[in-house]
């Protein structure tokens, strides 16, 4: 008895593959292109403000905190987003008052922090 060893092939695309891969495209591409313009121009405006404004001149050490204050200003809408699809999950949008008690709440959390 011979035993014949059968070898992975791998399935042919088809039409429908094609379609995911165009529709995955057409989707990210224009929001990638769109970040990567906004990094441009915000580089942009970070050099303009390093050379024009007084306190980037006098004291160049506040460029450090740029990123670090960016990154937390993201961390924070983070979590405003968690908390406001959580209440949606649970159904607290569906009794307008604690609707606006939540969002009141969550957007003055978001100030302080």
């Amino acid at each position: 008895q011979q035993q014949q060893q059968q070898h992975w092939q791998p399935e042919p695309l088809d039409a429908q593959h094609f379609d995911v891969w165009r529709d995955g495209c057409c989707q990210i591409l224009p929001s990638m292109l769109f970040s990567s313009f906004g990094l441009v121009l915000t580089g942009y405006a970070l050099e303009i403000a390093e050379k024009r404004c007084r306190a980037f001149v006098e004291m160049p050490e506040y460029l450090i905190l740029i990123p670090m204050l960016l990154g937390l200003r993201g961390s924070t809408d983070m979590t405003l987003a968690s908390r406001l699809s959580t209440a949606s999950h649970k159904g607290v949008f569906a009794d307008e008052e604690r609707t606006r008690q939540l969002v009141r709440a969550s957007l003055a959390l978001l100030q302080v922090q």
